[in-house]
């Protein structure tokens, strides 16, 4: 059910910003329904000094990607008018608070899978070599603040509700303000402002904006960068984008011809336009691609590649298309053994990000780059690509038990993946086989092999199932929790969202068959050990720093949980197992932290 617009419930009284947090503020607004529960826990008062640092600000509403007034605009794709509507209105927005965005120096991303990884390696490649940076994606699974960070953090608290609500009182003035027409913005455009504001008003030497959805109703196509990237195109957001490859690729790159110029087809950079240049006509933007602005796609079908490749030409931007990093001809001594990120598919990712990285670096130093000097793994990108984290991608949380005879050979890892379209979850399958399989983990029993699988309803849960499937052949799971369908013993049952009382449900289920099977007591808690190779600090002493998963030697029985399907059942999951440790507070700090 589609939510009130945010201007009618801002102005309701029931709204007391002296009481609620920013995250109960936009909880209301929900596409996807919540639980009662999760509602009301949102919505508790806050007993703090300054009631605005709201404690409540991590469980800001995970199942919100776009607002109502976005949604409008996307279902109405097909009248041009539409994109020129929704860019204006947040163009507005940044006037009303006064936010000159000319000043940022952008990468632009998008694309169907991967785009998240390929910002996040951008990020770490350019913080590697010395330059501050900004970071904004989409969504977040634990906290909102995962979505904006400086410098690869995530803002204190007390910072980003400062900034929240610096931004929403300027705008509810305006939107209170009966002499003119301005609304408050949609759930996805306010943090879009919100993320700008915070990038103007820290020093960033560059700015990784993710794409939300699309690209040409994209709240983020407000910017004018100095690169541009398209991930893998696939079946995603079928709905909105459209039920061909083709349509997906032309609502990524869709030119209108509202700008009229002549760029030099032979030029790689064009500084941004200004809003006086006689040769535009009305600035309006064209989709990711723009005039004149480097930009590079990784491989695509042939088809989506041909209909990238004649908006290139129309829009008049230079567009390269580009190899896994695997395949570089120069600097290839780098390789996936390299990248923080697990799985296949991240060879396809890094080399767009490292494309991005160099045509930044080059512009940054005012020094064109040749076509084969963007294709390289520099010195210093390598640090950059091993240091890269994601929460929920191919990631591995190890818990130990808290105490008992045996609790220091047994471990329960959960591999969280929150793939959802059908390449990525082949990428994780393959990724979750090389953890478990005997011949890579010898030093490992595998005590049980658990699946648990979730999609929304409006996927093909069949198709996203095959993977499984045939991993199932391979190696096979004793137990798979899965909805809508069942492969084997059980469901998570029930219709409609899956909600954080499923999720505690399922990891009560999950840590008490545990303890039978490890011969624990019934009620024996379980504490963060690990998070993929690096040992969470409170296990560190006593055991050796950069031993592989728990630091343990020697032979150990390992209960293996892997998630997938869904970021939003991964988020629920990794918030569930977090706030069971002895100290959930640190041991989330600690995850937002490394996870960068």
């Amino acid at each position: 059910m589609a939510c009130a617009a945010f201007s009618a419930s801002l102005s309701s009284p029931s709204l007391s910003r002296n009481l609620l947090a920013p995250s109960s503020w936009l909880t209301r607004h929900s596409v996807h329904p919540l639980p009662a529960s999760r509602r009301q826990s949102l919505q508790q008062p806050l007993a703090m000094a300054d009631p605005r640092e709201g404690k409540h600000v991590n469980s800001m509403n995970r199942y919100m990607s776009i607002g109502p007034s976005d949604v409008r605009a996307v279902q109405d794709r097909a009248d041009g008018v539409a994109t020129s509507l929704e860019w204006k209105r947040t163009k507005e927005h940044l006037e009303q608070l006064q936010l000159d965005i000319s000043r940022l120096s952008v990468i632009h991303v998008a694309g169907t899978k991967g785009k998240g990884s390929t910002c996040s390696m951008v990020e770490s490649i350019l913080r590697s070599k010395g330059y501050r940076t900004g970071l904004y994606t989409s969504p977040h699974l634990i906290d909102v603040r995962e979505r904006v960070r400086i410098n690869g953090d995530p803002l204190p608290h007390a910072e980003f509700c400062r900034y929240f609500w610096e931004v929403h009182d300027a705008l509810k003035m305006f939107s209170d303000d009966e002499q003119n027409e301005s609304q408050m913005p949609g759930y996805f455009r306010f943090l879009t402002v919100l993320a700008f504001k915070i990038f103007l008003t820290e020093p960033i030497d560059v700015a990784i904006v993710e794409v939300g959805l699309g690209g040409r109703f994209d709240a983020t196509n407000i910017v004018a960068p100095v690169a541009c990237g398209i991930t893998s195109l696939g079946f995603d957001h079928t709905n909105v984008l459209g039920n061909t490859i083709e349509e997906i690729a032309f609502q990524k790159a869709v030119s209108l011809p509202a700008f009229v110029l002549d760029p030099k087809p032979d030029s790689f950079f064009l500084p941004p336009l200004p809003p006086s240049s006689s040769n535009v006509r009305e600035l309006i933007p064209t989709g990711i691609l723009k005039p004149g602005v480097l930009s590079f796609t990784s491989p695509q079908r042939p088809n989506a590649m041909r209909v990238l490749e004649q908006e290139a030409q129309k829009v008049g931007c230079p567009l390269l298309e580009v190899p896994p990093m695997s395949k570089f001809t120069r600097g290839n001594e780098a390789n996936a053994l390299d990248i923080g990120l697990k799985g296949e598919v991240q060879d396809i990712n890094a080399g767009l990000a490292v494309a991005l990285s160099n045509a930044w670096l080059a512009r940054n130093q005012a020094k064109p780059p040749r076509r084969e000097d963007l294709f390289v793994v520099s010195e210093g990108f390598r640090e950059g690509l091993r240091g890269v984290r994601m929460l929920g991608r191919c990631q591995r949380l190890v818990f130990a038990p808290r105490s008992g005879p045996v609790s220091g050979n047994v471990e329960v890892s959960y591999y969280l993946d929150g793939a959802h379209t059908l390449e990525s979850v082949e990428c994780g399958a393959h990724w979750y086989e090389s953890n478990v399989g005997s011949a890579q983990r010898s030093d490992v029993q595998q005590a049980a092999n658990i699946l648990v699988f979730y999609c929304s309803g409006d996927r093909d849960y069949k198709s996203l199932l095959e993977p499984l499937i045939q991993l199932n052949k391979h190696h096979p799971f004793s137990k798979a929790l899965t909805r809508p369908l069942s492969l084997q013993e059980g469901s998570l049952g029930g219709e409609g969202v899956l909600g954080r009382a499923q999720v505690t449900s399922l990891v009560d289920r999950i840590s008490s068959e545990a303890n039978d099977e490890f011969g624990l007591a019934a009620d024996s808690s379980w504490d963060l050990r690990a998070n993929g190779d690096q040992l969470f600090a409170q296990q560190q002493r006593g055991e050796a720093s950069g031993c592989s998963g728990s630091g343990l030697a020697g032979r150990r029985r390992e209960y293996s949980v892997y998630i997938t399907g869904s970021l939003l059942l991964c988020g629920d999951t990794l918030e569930e197992l977090l706030s069971r440790t002895s100290d959930p507070v640190q041991a989330k700090e600690w995850i937002l932290k490394f996870s960068q």
